[in-house]
């Protein structure tokens, strides 16, 4: 199999240089959240980031054809490069630009879908190669460097991930097995194994590198989720988590994150806030060194965090409207960095050592359809500051609409460290179904929330009917291979 390989070089004698004043949110008292800082070039249209070595925060200029550079001193650079644009019109706002740092060839490599490309900018000569796909319209769309060096990339259209070997200039391409597929975002585990998300499919793909054929879908497993199949709309962002053995899972077609146990096979479902019915849209998730679960909201304009062990996630605002985060990356002193696509800026969120936590002693409630009821939980309040908040629930469940309440009602409560509050949930004839909704309290600058996990019970009746449709179809197989083996084995 070939790919198409040329090299073009650009003398960089004076890039562009601009220093910049951040732009900075404060909270309700003191303390600052998030800086922004602007791009000298405008409507450059922002894609993803990438940290290297020393900090320095790069990223891709998709309208522009220019990939950037924030440093540690706070002064941008940005290098230019020419390629045409042979790819229909549009597909880099679907197949968007990501970048990764290459510490083994200290390089950037990143994706061009407007030309079928991965390019690669050499930080030593400041020089540009081209890799050109030999596939048009293929939407190539990540890029991953595993372990060995190896370079990765999803071709979200042509439904394929390539593989590169840049010393040896060998490409091999891997066909996904299912007939929707849409590879998007990769990651590698801990032994070795590629891992995707299938944005179109609705599943994750994982790719057993011993057993990969080219040009073949040998040694790639597909796995679906089906616990939570009925809103599980389209996966993007993912990456394996080596302290828990789990995959972390964002869905850019609804308000949730998943974890994924490739070993047991089980997921989790985890909600982020929501406006009324308009999904948030998470897009991406990334992990800081403390085990929290960082992620970028579409729709919700916000980047926050998640607890897994305690189920609670605080996210912070960001100050531009309808920013377009779609991206994130943390650096090795745990800031945080996000990527504005419409707003034009870089965002951070410098290391968030401060305690915001939100407890409740009831997670789960197990309680039976078709009635009508309540119960309490009480939610404990651990943060530095007061925050002025009003108490509200959200959840993806249309079902729960209208068949839920939080008493005491939508208000104003002034949250102080180790304020308590009893909180009455009535529910009203709920069916039967495994139900997630989030207790919230939102303030202008920041969410504060906890998952609670609602399991609804079938009726008698419904039991006996499910008993029912497993026992008759048993007693009828039964029956029918007793019936086979007396007729097929007559003496």
């Amino acid at each position: 199999m070939k790919l198409a390989l040329f090299f073009i070089f650009l003398l960089l004698i004076q890039p562009n240089q601009l220093y910049i004043s951040p732009k900075i949110l404060f909270d309700d008292r003191t303390n600052n959240y998030i800086i922004e800082y602007e791009i000298p070039t405008k409507n450059a249209g922002l894609g993803g980031l990438t940290v290297d070595e020393n900090n320095n925060v790069w990223f891709v200029e998709i309208n522009k054809s220019k990939i950037g550079v924030l440093f540690n001193n706070f002064t941008i650079k940005e290098y230019q490069f020419k390629i045409n644009r042979t790819a229909k019109s549009g597909i880099e706002y679907i197949a968007i630009s990501q970048i990764k740092y290459d510490k083994l060839r200290n390089s950037l490599w990143f994706t061009w879908s407007p030309s079928d490309a991965l390019i690669k900018f050499n930080l030593n000569s400041l020089n540009f190669e081209i890799y050109k796909i030999d596939e048009k319209d293929s939407g190539v769309f990540d890029v991953f460097i595993d372990g060995k060096g190896n370079i990765w990339a999803t071709l979200l259209f042509s439904n394929k991930i390539i593989k590169l070997e840049p010393e040896n200039n060998k490409i091999e391409k891997f066909l996904i097995p299912d007939p929707l597929g849409g590879p998007a975002i990769l990651t590698e585990d801990k032994y070795g194994n590629i891992w995707v998300t299938l944005a179109y499919g609705r599943k994750l793909a994982k790719l057993n590198v011993e057993k990969l054929e080219a040009n073949t879908s040998k040694g790639i497993d597909l796995f679906e989720n089906f616990d939570f199949k009925n809103v599980f709309y389209s996966p993007v962002g993912i990456f394996y988590d080596n302290k828990r053995n789990l995959l972390w899972i964002a869905d850019h077609g609804s308000s949730s994150i998943y974890s994924f146990n490739p070993f047991n096979l089980t997921w989790k479902q985890y909600l982020v806030y929501q406006s009324g019915d308009l999904y948030s849209l998470i897009n991406y998730v990334k992990m800081d060194s403390k085990g929290r679960i960082w992620f970028a909201s579409h729709i919700g304009n916000t980047v926050g965090f998640l607890n897994p062990e305690k189920g609670y996630v605080i996210e912070f605002k960001i100050p531009t409207f309808n920013s377009t985060t779609l991206w994130l990356e943390i650096d090795k002193n745990d800031n945080v960095w996000f990527t504005e696509f419409l707003g034009n800026k870089i965002g951070l969120i410098k290391s968030f050592g401060e305690k915001y936590e939100i407890l409740s002693n009831i997670n789960k409630i197990n309680i039976n359809s078709g009635q009508t009821g309540e119960f309490e939980i009480e939610i404990e309040i651990l943060i530095e500051k007061e925050i002025n908040a009003t108490l509200n629930y959200s959840s993806i469940y249309l079902t729960l609409k209208n068949k839920i309440e939080i008493i005491p009602e939508k208000g104003n409560i002034l949250l102080k460290n180790g304020t308590k509050i009893k909180v009455k949930i009535k529910y009203y004839d709920l069916p039967q179904g495994n139900y997630v909704f989030l207790v919230v309290f939102k303030s202008p600058k920041m969410i504060i929330s906890i998952n609670i996990y609602l399991l609804v019970n079938p009726k008698g009746f419904e039991w006996f009917s499910i008993i029912l449709a497993i026992v008759i179809p048993l007693m009828i197989t039964i029956f029918i291979f007793i019936f086979l083996r007396k007729f097929f084995y007559k003496k």
